[in-house]
């Protein structure tokens, strides 16, 4: 039984990865010497200090991470204020699920503040019950299922009564680490991300997309 979906924000409710990959990636090449377009992949669905990290054990990042915070705030703000627009059809599947009475949720590794700036800019707060990100448990992003559980336990459901809806590797083993059902999202941004875990893909939003899930 379907009580909860749980929506990634970035490349799910958004269009955000194609700016993130064109604005962080010209900034990664500018601080680490030899980075390429290959290695972006293995940022999508971090927390800033699960990438940070990353950064720093895998491309020797030479950054203080105060400096790290700054520069991705910096960053995030031209993308969420300015530049990233809802998916195709999100509004179909937001009003599908609140006149069905399924919980909604956002679920990501992003922090709390960059989430509160899209519902606002885009007026879709009341669509959900909560906001979950990584900062609600100490920082721990994907592939990590903490966010998840968190989230579940937020909406006071178990986690086999959610579906969580991902674009990226991180996310899904975050989604089926937590014990979700997970539907692999593809928005035509993310065809190089591995979503073999999900339990189905999905090829964007509509009305008849959120009654396929709940049926």
């Amino acid at each position: 039984m379907v009580r909860a979906i749980l929506l990634d924000m970035d490349g799910v409710l958004i269009d955000s990865e194609r700016h993130w990959h064109a604005i962080e990636g010209a900034w990664l090449r500018s601080v680490i010497p030899g980075w390429i377009d290959e290695y972006q992949k293995e940022c999508v669905g971090l927390s800033m200090l699960g990438l940070y990290e990353m950064l720093c054990v895998r491309h020797d990042l030479p950054m203080a991470f105060p400096d790290f915070r700054q520069a991705y705030v910096e960053l995030a703000t031209a993308i969420y204020q300015e530049r990233a627009e809802l998916m195709p059809r999100c509004l179909d599947f937001l009003q599908a699920a609140r006149k069905s009475g399924t919980k909604l949720a956002v679920v990501s590794s992003s922090p709390k503040e960059w989430i509160r700036i899209i519902v606002d800019r885009f007026e879709i707060a009341d669509y959900f019950s909560r906001l979950v990100s990584a900062d609600d448990v100490g920082g721990i992003g994907k592939p990590d299922p903490a966010v998840y559980l968190h989230a579940a336990a937020e909406l006071s459901e178990i986690p086999s009564d959610c579906i969580a809806i991902e674009d990226s590797e991180n996310g899904v083993l975050s989604a089926v680490r937590a014990g979700m059902y997970c539907v692999g999202f593809r928005n035509g941004m993310n065809d190089a991300h591995n979503l073999d875990r999900a339990h189905q893909i999905m090829e964007g939003f509509s009305e008849a997309a959120f009654h396929s899930l709940v049926r």
